[in-house]
This record gives C-alpha cells, sequence and structure tokens, in this order.
C-alpha cells in the first residue's frame, strides 16, 4: 500500500528546515585593529553593524515658518496686572481657610500594618541562588565553546628607548599572548591562530595589529536558553523550599493542621 503523505505536512516540514538553516548560518562579527579599530557584523549578505559607520548625507528640509518676522507679544496694561494680582491673593486666602478647616475634621486613622507573605525567607533566596547557579554554569561553559574564534591574527613589533627596554618589551608581549590564547583556547574554540611578534632595537616604538573574525549561530544561543530553562525548571520541581515560596505567591499555600498530642490515660489502681 503506498503512504500518501499531505501537502500541508510537506509544506510545513519545508518552511521548519528553512528556519532551522537559517537559525544554523553563524553571525560574522570581523573586526581589526593597525592604529584604528573596524568592526562590522555581518549575516549571510546583510552588514547589520559596521565601525566606521558609513556617513549619511542630510537633507535639509524647510520649513513652512523661514522667512516670517516673529510678532512681539503685546503688554497688558498695569491697571489689569495689579487687578489680577489681587483676584489672586483672595483666591489663596480662601483656599488656606479651608484647608485649615478640614485639617481640623479629619484626623489621620492608624493603618494596621499586615505581615506580607509574598517575601521570601533567607532559606528560600539561598535555594533560589543555588538553582540559578547550578543550573546557569554547564549550558553557559557549553555556550561559550560555541563561539568560534577563526583566523586570529596577533603582530606586534616591540620598540623601546634603548635596547634592553625592547627586549623587556619583547619578552612580557610573549609571556602577555601565550596566557591569553591559553586562555582562549580554554574558553571559547579558537582555530588557525598566528602569532608573529618581532623586535626593533633602532625603532623607540611599538606596533601592533590585530585581526580575526568571531562566528556564533543563533541556534547555539536558543540551546543555550531550553538547556537552562528545563535545568531550573528541574531543580525547582525537585526542591521543596522553592515549591513552598512559588505556592505562596500564587495563594495555594495549604495551611498545615496542628498535630494533637496524644495524652496518656491514667491507669486504674487494682486492689
Amino acid at each position: 500500500m503506498k503512504v500518501v503523505i499531505p501537502t500541508g505536512w510537506i509544506i510545513a516540514g519545508g518552511i521548519l528546515l528553512f528556519i532551522i538553516l537559517l537559525l544554523a548560518v553563524p553571525v560574522r562579527v570581523m573586526f581589526s585593529y593597525d592604529g584604528e579599530l573596524y568592526l562590522k557584523v555581518k549575516y549571510l549578505f546583510l552588514t547589520l553593524f559596521s565601525i566606521p559607520a558609513k556617513e549619511k548625507k542630510k537633507k535639509r528640509r524647510k520649513s513652512a515658518d523661514d522667512g516670517k518676522k516673529a510678532e512681539k507679544p503685546q503688554e497688558p496694561p498695569e491697571k489689569e496686572l495689579k487687578e489680577l494680582a489681587a483676584e489672586e491673593n483672595k483666591e489663596a486666602d480662601s483656599e488656606s481657610a479651608d484647608d485649615k478647616a478640614d485639617k481640623k475634621k479629619d484626623k489621620p486613622k492608624k493603618v494596621k500594618k499586615q505581615k506580607n507573605d509574598k517575601i521570601p525567607t533567607l532559606d528560600e533566596i539561598l535555594a533560589l541562588l543555588r538553582a540559578f547557579v547550578d543550573s546557569f554554569g554547564k549550558p553557559f561553559r557549553k555556550f561559550l565553546r560555541r563561539i568560534k574564534i577563526c583566523d586570529f591574527t596577533f603582530q606586534r613589533v616591540c620598540g623601546g628607548e634603548d635596547a634592553a627596554k625592547a627586549a623587556l618589551n619583547f619578552g612580557r608581549t610573549n609571556l602577555l599572548i601565550g596566557n591569553l590564547l591559553g586562555l582562549c583556547n580554554s574558553v571559547f574554540t579558537v582555530k588557525r591562530p598566528h602569532v608573529d611578534i618581532g623586535v626593533d632595537f633602532q625603532s623607540e616604538e611599538s606596533q601592533t595589529s590585530v585581526s580575526g573574525t568571531v562566528k556564533l549561530s543563533a541556534l547555539a544561543a536558543i540551546a543555550f536558553v531550553l538547556c537552562f530553562i528545563g535545568r531550573i525548571g528541574w531543580r525547582v520541581f525537585r526542591s521543596g523550599t522553592i515549591k513552598d515560596y512559588i505556592a505562596r505567591l500564587t495563594g495555594k499555600s495549604k495551611k498545615k493542621k496542628a498535630k494533637k498530642k496524644r495524652v496518656a490515660k491514667p491507669q486504674k489502681e487494682t486492689l
């Protein structure tokens, strides 16, 4: 028997596969420094961000009010100003008398402070922090490993005021770059690094140039978020203190019934 697949399922599967392929394409961050910083963020053939940015020419818009002269406002006469000031003073005096009478009638009532059960206790805060740290660490390390640094190039010509200082700069640069590359290899994925460090005893200044490309896919970021949510949800489900706090927030907390203490009945004395 032939299995007939509906065309709707085929179309939905094709759209889903296309979205997954788009998310799997990495975002590229290309950087370089050779006296000036150059940075460009690209996705496929689109440039999302760049430094230095391209300057756009701004067109000046002509406003409708250009060429019109501002008219001077007419000043009111002095008599009208005095009358307005007298009316305002009378209104202010009447309002102040009414306010005093209202204050005498209305006395402030004391409001009893109620306990807020939504404030977490110290044990609940520590349990939340422990669940967050335990859930965040492993997925975040995997997320950092998915960040790829490709074609990293570091070139430096060390100089100094004399030969001794130039040699010291050369040794310090080698030590620093070696440690930084080791740290980057342990945290990120570094591919095809190239380091070239030289020394020029006749130059007083050092020259440095750095370039490379950083790649990261949106699919890796989504996987990190989903893994973090799943891990912290599992830890919340297993933790009794966090469950009690969530139940108290939602108002579904059950009042514990006090256990009745059993009282031993006095035995009757037998003759």
